[in-house]
C-alpha cells in the first residue's frame, strides 16, 4: 500500500526536531495522520490520506525507468551476515513473544504487551539492551501476524531510541547468545545462520505480457481502478472503409482523462488513447493527401499498436519532427484552438488572459495566441515562470497562479482597460477575480470542471459591466 492522495492537509506550526505520529483510520483504505512536537502541540494533521495497493510489477516499472546514475527503488533483502565475538557482558534482557495465533484478538495482546514492556525499559536510564525474541514474524516465510505487528511497533522504538533495543526473529536453530553481540539491530536466524536486513536495487520484472496471437493489441483497463491493472488485450485487425487509413502506432499521448479511464472514476465507457503518432500502412478507398509510409500525428482514439481511423484525423508531420514529441501534440493544440479561435473568436490586436499558462493546453493557447497578434497574459506558480519567459512573456505580463494578486497586476498593466478574452482553469474566487478583468465585457472560456455557470447566473456585482458576457 501505497499514498494515492492527501485531503485537509494542515501546517500547524514548524521547527519541531522530532514529532509523534498518529495514524487512525478513517475509511475504506484511508487513514487520518496528526503529528504533535514533544510538548503534545499539534504539527500537522491530514484529515484524509487514501492508499492504494501497488504490485511488484508496478513497482519494478519505475525500476526499469531509473535514471542513468542507477538511483532506483530500493527493496529489504536478507543477507547473511558474519557474527562478531563483540562484548556482551552489558546488561540484557530477553522478552519473549510466545504468541502464534491468527486474528485481531492476538495481534492486539501482541502489541499491548510489547508496547508495555518497551516503555518500563525506556523509562529507566540504565545501560543496556532489550531484545525482542519472535518466531516466523518476518521474512519470506512469515506466518505470524502477531509477530509482525510487534516488529512494526518495535522499529519505531528503535527509531527514536537508537541502541536501546534489539529485534531477533529465530526459528530456534541457534542460541540467541551466540547473535546478540554482533552489533545488528535485526536480526534473522533460519537454519543456523543468521541473517541482517539490508536494502537492495529492486529487480526489474516483466510488466504487460502480449498476447498469445498474432493479432495486435491494445492497452485496457481493468475494473480494480489501479494503473497496475493495465492489461493488454488482443485486437483484431479492421476491414478499412472508405476514407479510412490504417496507422502502425510509434508514440502515444497521454492525458488525465487517460488517468481517470484507468483508475475506473471516468464518467461513462471510454477507452484508453486519444492521441498519437506513427506511419500509414494502409490507405482506404477516397483518400488523398495521403501515402503509405507517411509519418502521421492525430486522434487515435486507442492506446495500441494499429489504429484506424478517419484520414481527416491525423496529419503529415512537419520535417525532423520526432514521433514521440508530435503524439503530445494534437489534444492541446486543438483544445487551445477551439477554445480561442472557434468559441473565442479571437482577432489581431485582442489581449488574453491564459491561466495555468504553463501546462499543456496553457502553453499552446500562448504560442497560438502570439502567433495570432494578440496580447498574452499569464498565470503559473512561481517555479515555472521561467518557461514562460522563453515563450516571450515579459514579467508585466506573468503573475502567480496560486494567489489573488494577479487582478491588481494585470490591472495595473492594463491601466485598467482589462483583457478582451480569458481562457479559465481555476476556480471559486480566482474565476471572480479573473471576470473582474472583464470590465468591457468580452468572453470567458471555462476550461474546469468543477464549476459551470452561464450569464445570466453570473452575479451582476461580479460583473459590473453594462455589456454582456459570452461562453
Amino acid at each position: 500500500m501505497l499514498p494515492f492522495s492527501w485531503q485537509g492537509v494542515s501546517l500547524h506550526a514548524a521547527g519541531a526536531s522530532r514529532v509523534r505520529a498518529r495514524i487512525a483510520p478513517a475509511g475504506d483504505g484511508t487513514v487520518s495522520v496528526e503529528l504533535a512536537d514533544q510538548a503534545g502541540l499539534p504539527v500537522l494533521s491530514v484529515q484524509a490520506l487514501v492508499m492504494r495497493s501497488v504490485s511488484s510489477q508496478l513497482l519494478s516499472a519505475a525500476v526499469a525507468a531509473a535514471d542513468a546514475a542507477g538511483r532506483g527503488l530500493l527493496e529489504v533483502a536478507w543477507l547473511p551476515v558474519e557474527l562478531a565475538h563483540n562484548d556482551i557482558s552489558a546488561d540484557l534482557v530477553v522478552w519473549e513473544l510466545e504468541s502464534f495465533q491468527d486474528g485481531v484478538g492476538p495481534v492486539y495482546s501482541a502489541t499491548h504487551r510489547v508496547l508495555v514492556a518497551l516503555q518500563s525499559w525506556l523509562a529507566q536510564e540504565r545501560a543496556g539492551r532489550l531484545v525482542v525474541l519472535t518466531q516466523g514474524s518476518v521474512g519470506q516465510d512469515a506466518t505470524n501476524l502477531a509477530g509482525a505487528a510487534v516488529w512494526g511497533l518495535v522499529r519505531s522504538a528503535q527509531a527514536e531510541h537508537p541502541g536501546r533495543v534489539m529485534l531477533v526473529d529465530s526459528d530456534g536453530s541457534m542460541d540467541v547468545g551466540d547473535v546478540i553481540g554482533c552489533g545488528e539491530e535485526q536480526l534473522m536466524i533460519r537454519n543456523g545462520t543468521a541473517y541482517a536486513a539490508r536494502l537492495a536495487q529492486l529487480r526489474p520484472q516483466p510488466i504487460l505480457q502480449l498476447p498469445d496471437t498474432n493479432s495486435g493489441w491494445r492497452l485496457v483497463a481493468g475494473g480494480a481502478g489501479t494503473l497496475e491493472d493495465l492489461t493488454l488485450a488482443s485486437c483484431p485487425a479492421k476491414e478499412l472503409a472508405p476514407g479510412q487509413v490504417r496507422i502502425e502506432v510509434r508514440a502515444l499521448g497521454v492525458n488525465f482523462r487517460d488517468v481517470l479511464v484507468a483508475l475506473g472514476i471516468y464518467p461513462g465507457a471510454a477507452e484508453l488513447g486519444a492521441e498519437g503518432a506513427g506511419v500509414v500502412t494502409e490507405v482506404g478507398p477516397g483518400v488523398t493527401g495521403l501515402a503509405v509510409g507517411d509519418p502521421v500525428m492525430g486522434l487515435l482514439g486507442v492506446a495500441g499498436s494499429e489504429a484506424v481511423v478517419d484520414a481527416r484525423l491525423v496529419v503529415k508531420l512537419p520535417n525532423r519532427w520526432p514521433l514521440t514529441d508530435a503524439a503530445g501534440v494534437p489534444v492541446v493544440f486543438l483544445t487551445a484552438y477551439y477554445a480561442l479561435r472557434v468559441l473565442a473568436q479571437v482577432q489581431p490586436g485582442e489581449s488574453v488572459l491564459v491561466h495555468a499558462a504553463a501546462g499543456g493546453v496553457g502553453m499552446a493557447a500562448v504560442q497560438l495566441a502570439r502567433l495570432w497578434g494578440l496580447e498574452v497574459f499569464a498565470t503559473a506558480s512561481r517555479g515555472k515562470w521561467d518557461t514562460l519567459h522563453t515563450m516571450g512573456c515579459d514579467n508585466t505580463h506573468v503573475a502567480d497562479s496560486r494567489t489573488l494578486a494577479f487582478e491588481e497586476t494585470f490591472w495595473l498593466t492594463t491601466e485598467g482597460r482589462g483583457v478582451d478574452v480569458v481562457l479559465n482553469s481555476l476556480a471559486g474566487e480566482f474565476t471572480d477575480a479573473s471576470l473582474r478583468l472583464l470590465p468591457r465585457g468580452g468572453r470567458f472560456i471555462e476550461m474546469g470542471k468543477t464549476e459551470f455557470g452561464t450569464p445570466r447566473s453570473l452575479p451582476r456585482t461580479i460583473l459590473g459591466w453594462p455589456t454582456g458576457l459570452s461562453t
